[in-house]
């Protein structure tokens, strides 16, 4: 499970064109000016929403729901549920994820 998180947001970081590394406590640092900073798009919106800015990704709610849209027809739509924050992290992580597999 901590793998699979940690390939998946070296995916995102890749998608959001930063240089990423995996830290001994099994989080994952993004170079930021200069800089190896801890970096959680997941959890933290200040992550999340600048990860959307450098991926270009489209955000719209509707209907109880968050829906991400990035380039090449990438896209996720979450349900709000209690959290409508955590929902809009979640989609951008995974539109980033998709993305980032597909970069070359």
């Amino acid at each position: 499970m901590i793998l699979e998180m940690l390939t998946n947001l070296a995916y995102a970081a890749k998608a959001g064109r930063y240089q990423s590394c995996i830290q001994k406590d099994n989080s994952i640092s993004i170079l930021h000016k200069d800089e190896w900073i801890k970096w959680d798009p997941v959890n933290d919106d200040g992550d999340s929403i600048r990860l959307a800015n450098k991926c270009n990704l489209s955000i719209s709610r509707r209907n109880g729901a968050v829906f991400v849209v990035g380039d090449d027809y990438f896209c996720c739509q979450e349900n709000y549920c209690d959290d409508p924050d955590a929902a809009l992290r979640t989609a951008i992580f995974r539109v980033a994820v998709d993305i980032g597999k597909n970069l070359k």
